[in-house]
């Protein structure tokens, strides 16, 4: 297990849409630099809707990248926009979706 050793300096949300069968589509593969420590949610657009996506995200510091969290799989509706929280400072979670009507 790497621990992140150092002044927390932002996180990487690392995200990609799944196909129907569960496979990974590995062309819409992104990282999302959060580049400030102190943000505790971010907005994450652009997302197709109703489309199954894997999310995972890890802190980083000047030296080095911390242990990446575990794997979550979701769903988008409406917009495909999918919020997340810090709130504990390491952990992000998916709080709600957001649908445009």
């Amino acid at each position: 297990m790497r621990v992140c050793i150092g002044v927390v300096r932002g996180y990487r949300i690392h995200y990609a849409a799944v196909s129907d069968v569960g496979d990974t589509l590995e062309e819409t593969r992104r990282v999302l630099d959060v580049d400030n420590s102190s943000l505790t949610a971010t907005v994450i657009a652009d997302l197709r809707s109703d489309c199954v996506y894997e999310f995972e995200m890890n802190a980083y510091t000047r030296r080095t990248d911390g242990q990446r969290t575990r794997q979550r799989r979701v769903k988008t509706h409406g917009a495909g926009d999918v919020y997340w929280s810090t709130a504990d400072g390491w952990k992000i979670d998916l709080i709600s979706f957001m649908s445009s009507n």
